[in-house]
């Protein structure tokens, strides 16, 4: 059974309250360090071991500073109520902390009824461990809620991550990019010192034409003298020859005219060789003065394209500083930005594990949470199916003082409603019956082809503890199963069927349930059933039913149910309907009515579910085989 402990040490009912004490004083720090006395306190209330002036002052005093030193506080409290204060700890500590119960006690955890002490009563322990549980529940939806906002959080920072990443290979290729750039400068600079050394090869050159060309001034100069010197030592010679002749007119002789004639030839060919001399060195000197003229003004037009693309380069390279500048800018801001995302991402990772670490614990709490539903339900099956034996032999005995026959009615004879609100106005003048009692449904393991394997499973069962409907797939998600058991079973007695029904509801107030089990066989049990409970009222009011039998569509145009079927009764006072309900069917899986009609109140439905029971037991009686009606898929 899922709520069975194995005892690994000394039972607890055998310690005195020394040794419970004493066992309690051993762990007093680890319960002290991880108990919340806001959880334990309702039990302790409810166990008569704290009293309300206690619970404030462990709750309110302003001496306790925090939560170990009003746990601390607590336990003294409850060492002044003696074993009874130890007991009602521990069994506090079983229910909602199971762990350090285990760690306390070294005995696993039980809910089941002969673990308690009986400081409670057994009604009160009950109510106690539906809330528990509920709010166990309640915990779980918040944890689940809390998950899914974590989950939420963990998307929006790994969105922000995803941002951060491209930020980072966006800020490596302006990385890449200032690195290239830093090449292309480096190769703009070195092309820049070479045509700076071109330019000064240039300068030494323009210097030496310069050089040159003064040279050849100066030459030119010398040989414009010279021809001029030799023309005046020509004109000279002319006007001495032209003397000469004179001269040699007035007085000639033959050996001075002869010598005078030797003299003029050597004149003439003197005169002869610097006529032949001059023009030649003057066209040599006109071509080279005139190619040094060219020359210059090739150096002058390099010079002034020298001059520009120098200008051009010294401002390239103000642009190339400019750039590398703001490229040394953007490098750093990209750098300072990649050290906060790498803060920020490591912070974001360590919120993260963080996430994980609650997402993981509230996985474990919720766990723990399903298991301890899972042992609540079975421990409330196993007292269900002890109350139904109860209720048996309490039937039985009553049978069997007052022996009566059974009647039994066929399936034809008359099933409609009509037929049962005049036998319900017929059966008035009966004695009023008892009223209701509240009891609990008939648990599966009371049939002998029970199976408890077949009970092994998750805790998403038809026992819905929440506060919506469930859906129809929920609801019949072991009728099949049921339905193979119930096939097996031979009915050897009068069967006994449960239905449930809601008597004097308040949507605003609590809700109580009533049970009605005939399990006997004889008259006075369905003439109970029959009789009208007396202080029951109807009231104008809106609640949930849960149908317990398969009703069809009638010729008066009432709603047709299937059974299981979840309903929301909206009027059970309708004007001109003395015997029935306005009701609707309820959306699976949201709040929504879907179609509407009427249903038989609480009364004729008994009368339906009390004239369906008769008719099956004497199908059971007379054939011994149930075959042809489907009772699993009409009656639950």
């Amino acid at each position: 059974m899922a709520g069975e402990c194995v005892i690994r040490g000394t039972d607890l009912k055998e310690l005195d309250e020394e040794g419970l004490w004493e066992l309690i004083n051993d762990h007093r720090h680890r319960i002290s360090l991880g108990v919340r006395p806001c959880m334990l306190i309702p039990y302790l209330r409810q166990a008569r071991v704290l009293s309300e002036l206690d619970e404030d002052e462990i709750l309110s005093c302003h001496n306790l500073h925090n939560r170990s030193m009003r746990t601390s506080y607590m336990l003294d409290l409850l060492r002044t109520q003696g074993r009874n204060g130890g007991v009602a700890l521990l069994e506090s500590l079983m229910i909602h902390y199971p762990c350090l119960y285990t760690q306390v006690t070294g005995q696993k955890p039980s809910t089941e009824p002969s673990k308690f002490s009986g400081l409670i009563k057994y009604s009160e322990l009950t109510e106690y461990l539906v809330r528990a549980v509920t709010g166990m529940q309640k915990e779980l939806q918040e944890a689940r809620n809390e998950a899914g906002r974590q989950g939420g959080r963990c998307t929006a920072l790994q969105a922000e991550m995803d941002l951060m990443t491209e930020a980072e290979e966006k800020s490596r290729r302006f990385s890449l990019e200032n690195e290239h750039m830093r090449r292309q400068l480096a190769a703009a600079n070195r092309e820049l010192t070479k045509l700076k050394d071109e330019r000064c090869d240039l300068y030494v050159r323009h210097t030496a034409a310069i050089e040159e060309k003064s040279a050849v001034n100066i030459r030119s100069r010398d040989l414009t003298l010279q021809v001029y010197q030799l023309q005046t030592e020509l004109q000279k010679a002319q006007a001495e020859t032209d003397y000469q002749k004179r001269r040699s007119l007035k007085c000639a002789s033959p050996a001075e005219t002869q010598q005078l004639r030797e003299e003029l030839s050597a004149l003439r060919r003197d005169i002869m060789m610097v006529e032949k001399f001059s023009p030649a060195h003057e066209d040599i000197l006109a071509q080279d003065l005139a190619e040094a003229r060219d020359g210059r003004m090739e150096l002058a037009e390099q010079l002034r394209s020298y001059r520009d693309e120098n200008e051009r380069l010294l401002r390239e390279k103000e642009e190339s500083l400019d750039q590398k500048e703001q490229l040394a800018l953007q490098v750093k801001q990209l750098t300072l930005d990649c050290d906060m995302f790498k803060e920020k991402s490591s912070v974001i990772q360590g919120q993260m594990r963080e996430l994980q670490d609650e997402r993981d614990q509230a996985y474990a709490s919720r766990d723990e949470a399903q298991a301890q539903i899972s042992r609540s339900l079975a421990d409330k099956d196993t007292l269900r199916s002890q109350i139904v034996e109860l209720q048996e032999r309490l039937f039985s005995c009553q049978g069997a003082r007052t022996p009566t026959t059974v009647c039994l009615y066929s399936a034809d004879s008359g099933g409609s409603w009509d037929s049962l609100g005049s036998s319900s106005e017929d059966s008035s003048g009966t004695p009023p019956r008892p009223p209701l009692r509240r009891t609990t449904a008939l648990d599966p393991t009371d049939y002998p082809f029970f199976n408890p394997e077949s009970e092994d499973g998750p805790p998403c069962s038809i026992r819905s503890l929440t506060a919506q409907p469930p859906g129809p797939e929920s609801l019949r998600r072991r009728e099949g199963s049921y339905t193979q058991r119930a096939a097996q079973k031979q009915l050897k007695s009068a069967p006994r069927w449960t239905t449930l029904c809601f008597s004097q509801t308040n949507s605003r107030r609590r809700r109580r349930v009533g049970g009605v089990l005939p399990g006997a066989t004889g008259q006075t049990a369905y003439e109970s059933l029959l009789q009208r409970p007396r202080a029951v009222r109807p009231l104008r009011d809106s609640f949930y039913v849960r149908v317990n039998m398969a009703i069809p569509r009638g010729p008066g145009g009432p709603l047709a149910v299937a059974c299981n079927d979840i309903l929301h009764v909206t009027n059970t006072c309708p004007p001109g309907g003395k015997s029935t309900w306005e009701a609707s069917h309820v959306h699976p899986s949201q709040l929504v009515d879907l179609q509407g009609g009427t249903i038989p109140n609480y009364y004729r439905a008994q009368r339906l579910l009390i004239r369906a029971i008769e008719y099956m037991s004497f199908q059971t009686k007379t054939g011994g085989k149930v075959t042809a009606v489907p009772i699993p898929h009409l009656i639950r």
